[in-house]
């Protein structure tokens, strides 16, 4: 059953990325679109990829501030991590980047691949606030067109469901210990004894409430990321002169919207989804189909090329291999094992 629902969301994946690519391609002039793209200065493009590439070290740093309840760390250990964790998105069905990262850390700095993924998901709550707060800051120079904010809606309905269930389980753990018992206990003791010290683990990369001053930094780091993203949406606006018809609050308006089109399952590389997004966002502003497609495959490109090559070659200084990243979601980190082991009673029942 669980491979039946595995096979049934890749085709659902590759069939939505086929019907983006479609829509997104359809009636295109190739030839207008090609001269955009080679007409672009593409040292400015390289420019904004390079200041793009230096926002996963901020990213990286922010995400050491949230592993302050896991254990101390260093911010330049952790950009290994993080970019084969992008690597991993970009390149492997599934969204397995996240599960990646938390796979990688654990394996390196020997801590609980729960805990870990439990602060990831934290950040994704942290990005998810930021664009929520871009766009409201932008609607301050534009009415929005109803696709942007029935996709606002969507983003605001994800990330805040996610932080409050994440807070239940934070607050509440006694109530998933009791459900794991009620559902496992009986039949399966040992299946519930491992799901109530991954949940234990969990519970400890949410421990916010101890560690506030490291969390606000957190939060000021992924913001200042996304400012670093915003630099290659608007490196192209200038790389292709377009800076007449879109502002800065239009480069920024563009990079939700992408955003937001990304959060769709499709399949690996966002192909299809980043070009329908620009076109889009930018047919806002006036700008035609053909430089709005030149437009999003440079910024895929600078987004992507650089980000995805780090984390190859970060793959392979850690001595890992793309096998066992695919297997990272469902594979028994040894550093959650060991931390369920050494925890006393009561070092269960504080966290809980």
């Amino acid at each position: 059953m669980r491979r039946l629902v595995h096979h049934l969301g890749m085709i659902v994946a590759f069939a939505l990325t086929a019907l983006f690519i479609y829509l997104a391609f359809r009636e295109v002039k190739w030839v207008e679109m090609v001269h955009a793209m080679s007409s672009a200065n593409h040292g400015l493009v390289l420019l904004g990829a390079a200041v793009g590439l230096a926002g996963f070290i901020v990213r990286a740093f922010g995400w050491k501030f949230l592993l302050a309840p896991v254990g101390k760390m260093s911010g330049w250990r952790l950009f290994s991590p993080v970019a084969i964790g992008y690597m991993a998105n970009n390149l492997l069905p599934a969204r397995l980047g996240e599960f990646a990262r938390a796979y990688v850390v654990g394996k390196q700095e020997k801590v609980s691949k729960s805990s870990a993924l439990a602060t990831i998901l934290v950040e994704r709550v942290f990005d998810g606030l930021t664009l929520l707060m871009i766009l409201a800051a932008v609607s301050l120079f534009f009415p929005y067109p109803m696709w942007v904010k029935t996709g606002g809606l969507i983003v605001a309905a994800i990330f805040i469901g996610l932080s409050v269930c994440l807070t239940i389980v934070s607050i509440k753990t006694s109530w998933g210990l009791r459900i794991i018992d009620i559902v496992f206990g009986r039949f399966l003791p040992q299946l519930a004894d491992r799901l109530k010290s991954l949940l234990l683990d969990f519970v400890i990369g949410l421990n916010l409430k101890n560690h506030f001053l490291t969390s606000t930094l957190a939060f000021c780091c992924v913001m200042l990321r996304w400012a670093f993203e915003a630099c290659i949406y608007l490196s192209v606006v200038y790389a292709m002169g377009l800076q007449d018809l879109v502002p800065l609050h239009g480069a920024l308006f563009v990079m939700v919207a992408v955003n937001i089109a990304c959060l769709v399952p499709q399949a690996p590389g966002f192909v299809g989804s980043v070009q329908l997004a620009c076109i889009e966002s930018l047919a806002v502003f006036g700008v035609d189909r053909e430089v709005a497609i030149a437009y999003s495959l440079l910024v895929h490109a600078a987004f992507f090329f650089p980000i995805t090559l780090t984390g190859i070659v970060c793959l392979f200084r850690s001595h890992l291999s793309f096998a066992e990243i695919r297997k990272s979601q469902n594979t028994n980190d040894a550093a959650d094992s060991t931390t369920a082991t050494t925890m006393s009673p009561n070092e269960h029942k504080t966290v809980a």
